[in-house]
């Protein structure tokens, strides 16, 4: 005798709004699907501690929204921690 479940299986699509300042072409993916963002030349991750972080790893999740929202920011822009050497 064999028994039957249903299953229930949700796909999440996900829509990505291109980040102004970024080459990102991907725009699209499903639940865990991951995309990486990168900034143009003078841009970085926003939010970032150095200028040094220009791309950021993103991933659908199952609300159907990539996580974290990325956006790219000027160089420079923020507050940087100064240590004085000598």
């Amino acid at each position: 005798m064999h028994v039957w479940q249903k299953m229930t299986v949700y796909v999440s699509v996900c829509f990505l709004s291109v980040p102004q300042n970024s080459n990102t072409v991907q725009q699209t993916g499903t639940y865990e699907t991951p995309l990486v963002v990168e900034c143009i030349p003078g841009y970085r991750i926003s939010g970032s501690e150095t200028n040094a972080i220009v791309t950021s790893i993103i991933q659908c999740n199952e609300s159907g929204f990539f996580d974290p929202t990325p956006a790219c920011e000027p160089k420079g822009k923020g507050h940087f921690k100064f240590t004085q050497q000598g």
